[in-house]
């Protein structure tokens, strides 16, 4: 069989390509899943089912996507092994086998490295919120870090020149989105310093604006939070990062909620208050 190594077809570098299609690079991506997996099941059965849904959902999909990249990468070696691969047609089929192989493979790595990081995240915060804003961060970070290697090392994308001629653009975005940047930074100061965790109960002021309610999540744009009436507060973090904020259950303390009555002055005191002990045993 001649070195059809030497191709290129239809720009796809076969020769660069075959080197992450190996047996043994496969088989360590599932070990280490199976191991989040086996992790999962052994360390966090005690979460709670919106977590486990969390969990199942990116396991699914982490499966998912490095099964395409190996029946892919399957594809791309028994192509190979064809009679008459150096033929147009075959060459063809292995080198797209090839790319669609080391895009699923690429986007396995990121989900690997995103379900140890949500591990982590429901390790350390059995009991408490998780901050999802963090774990988005990382996301992001992975796939930069990810595709910007493939890039360069499989397609010999220059990134050094692209970053340095995008300064100008990056400068004009930076104007264009200047107050979504200002809530992503406020969001990334939150996270640092924690004034407050997710699950706390907390009064935030504002100039003349007040809201009280219990945090339910952070991310790039706002926190929210679930209000005493069971309405869902929105507030950009970056109104949050300079308002007065008041955490009533810090560190764990009990809070306390305390709600005014007005009835006419001629309804019997102790009616009321049988009829107030009613509604409580019924909460």
């Amino acid at each position: 069989m001649p070195d059809s190594d030497q191709f290129w077809v239809s720009w796809i570098p076969t020769a660069r390509i075959k080197v992450f299609l190996t047996l043994d690079l496969f088989v360590l991506l599932w070990v280490v899943a199976i191991a989040g997996f086996i992790i999962y099941r052994l360390f966090l059965r005690s979460i709670s089912e919106k977590r486990h849904r969390n969990l199942r959902r990116r396991i699914a999909r982490l499966t998912i996507c490095l099964g395409a990249a190996t029946l892919w990468a399957a594809a791309f070696w028994a192509f190979r092994e064809l009679p008459g691969f150096d033929t147009q047609p075959w060459l063809k089929l292995s080198a797209y086998s090839g790319l669609f192989s080391l895009f699923f493979e690429s986007l396995s790595l990121v989900w690997i490295a995103q379900l140890y990081v949500y591990l982590f995240l429901f390790l350390k915060h059995t009991q408490r919120g998780v901050p999802r804003l963090l774990a988005n961060i990382c996301t992001l970070l992975f796939f930069l870090t990810v595709f910007s290697f493939v890039g360069t090392y499989v397609f010999g994308f220059k990134i050094a020149p692209v970053l340095a001629t995008s300064a100008v653009f990056s400068v004009i975005i930076g104007l264009a989105l200047q107050d979504t940047l200002g809530s992503l930074f406020a969001g990334l100061s939150l996270q640092l310093e924690q004034p407050f965790r997710i699950g706390d109960w907390v009064e935030v002021q504002n100039g003349g604006q007040k809201w009280s309610g219990q945090i339910q999540e952070v991310n790039w744009r706002a926190t929210f939070l679930l209000g005493f009436s069971d309405e869902l507060i929105v507030i950009p973090n970056k109104i949050l990062a300079t308002s007065q904020i008041v955490v009533f259950t810090y560190e764990a303390r009990p809070g306390r909620r305390s709600q005014a009555f007005r009835l006419p002055a001629e309804n019997d005191p102790e009616a009321v208050k049988r009829a107030l002990y009613a509604g409580l045993r019924e909460v």
